[in-house]
């Protein structure tokens, strides 16, 4: 669905504009690559804690990049693409007949 989405820009204007739309692809391909079938064993994952490069034991909810930008208040990443998902959801049946 990610190839299509990409393909398709400009059928989401009305879903927020550009800005939304390369932070919706920004989340999409980061927790992609998260993914525990996906991540390297050694590098950041979205379920399980991993050791960095010094030893230090990293959790997905304070350490991994995607996590931290959703809860990151003065980013407002997370209320847009809430939004963005809520206008999707609405108009879904329209765009994707």
């Amino acid at each position: 669905m990610l190839l299509s989405l990409r393909r398709q820009k400009t059928m989401f204007a009305a879903l927020g504009g550009a800005k939304v739309w390369e932070d919706v692809l920004w989340v999409i391909v980061a927790l992609e690559t998260a993914h525990p079938q996906l991540a390297p064993p050694e590098g950041p994952q979205l379920e399980y804690p991993w050791e960095n490069a010094h030893g230090d034991i990293q959790w997905p909810a304070r350490d991994l990049q995607v996590a931290r930008a959703l809860g990151d208040s003065r980013r407002g990443l997370a209320p847009r693409l809430l939004r963005f998902a809520e206008l999707l959801g609405q108009q879904f049946d329209g765009m994707f007949p």
